[in-house]
C-alpha cells in the first residue's frame, strides 16, 4: 500500500488551485467575447429590423427578445417586504439570508429571532503564500 504524504496533497492542491485560476481568467474573458458579439448582433438585428436569425451551416439560431427585469429602490425595501407579506406574496423576494451579516450581528452581542439559526459547518480554506 502507497502512503501519500500531506506534502505530495498539498503540492497537487496548489497545481490544482493554479490550473483553476487560468481557467477561470480563460472563462472571464471568453465572457466577455461573447458579450461583445452578442452586442454586435443584437445591433445588427435591431438595424435589420428581425428578430430571430438561423444558421444552419453551425447550427445556431438567435432570437432577439425584450424582458421585463424586476428592481426596486433599496430606499423602500421595508415597504416593499412589507407589501409581500400582507399580500402573501413570498415568491417575489428569495429565501435566502446572508450568513456573514448574520454572524457579526451575533458576534457584536445580538440576539438572532425565533426561527433564524447559525450552524456550525467545516471548511478547508486555502490561501497562496
Amino acid at each position: 500500500m502507497t502512503t501519500i504524504r500531506v506534502g505530495d496533497n498539498i503540492k497537487k492542491l496548489r497545481e490544482v488551485l493554479d490550473m483553476i485560476e487560468d481557467l477561470n481568467a480563460r472563462l472571464s474573458l471568453l465572457k466577455q467575447e461573447k458579450e461583445t458579439i452578442n452586442r454586435e448582433i443584437e445591433r445588427h438585428m435591431e438595424a435589420s429590423g428581425v428578430d430571430t436569425i438561423k444558421n444552419t451551416e453551425v447550427g445556431l439560431s438567435i432570437t432577439r427578445k425584450e424582458e421585463l427585469v424586476a428592481d426596486y429602490d433599496p430606499e423602500q425595501f421595508e415597504e416593499i417586504f412589507k407589501w409581500c407579506a400582507e399580500s402573501g406574496r413570498y415568491d417575489f423576494i428569495q429565501r435566502r439570508v446572508s450568513s456573514g451579516k448574520i454572524r457579526e450581528h451575533v458576534q457584536s452581542g445580538g440576539a438572532l429571532p425565533k426561527g433564524l439559526t447559525l450552524t456550525p459547518i467545516t471548511k478547508i480554506l486555502t490561501r497562496r503564500t
